[in-house]
């Protein structure tokens, strides 16, 4: 079993909670969705982080590990900024719906590229 895969799973699933809470009519079990999937999607979030600083630990030659690790710094800050950018430009509460749309947009996707490459590798084990 592949942590990584399983917690990105599991961030996802949670993450999806919120985003159906975005179409409930009833405000107060909306509200517990949208929180409780937030609070629920942060072991997975920290599972997979500590999962990809294993693989590149694992996988990444020690001559370049740290070009590497930088690069990946880099990303990891340029997405903070853009998503900090949306924040400041869809800063009316009616526009959340679009800003908690792109993170779990994101999160999707992080899913899809981790199952691309985990699922060619499980098969050659």
């Amino acid at each position: 079993v592949d942590v990584g895969m399983v917690s990105i799973s599991y961030q996802f699933l949670c993450l999806s909670a919120c985003y159906a809470s975005f179409f409930m009519d009833d405000v107060s079990a909306s509200l517990i969705a949208l929180i409780a999937g937030v609070i629920l999607s942060r072991p997975g979030l920290w599972a997979f982080d500590i999962a990809v600083t294993q693989l590149m630990q694992e996988h990444v030659p020690a001559p370049i590990r740290g070009l590497v690790g930088g690069v990946q710094q880099s990303m990891n800050a340029f997405f903070t900024l853009v998503a900090f950018s949306i924040g400041l430009f869809l800063s009316d509460p009616k526009y959340f719906h679009l800003y908690a749309g792109t993170a779990y947009f994101g999160v999707g996707l992080a899913v899809v590229f981790y199952a691309y490459n985990f699922y060619p590798r499980s098969k050659n084990q």
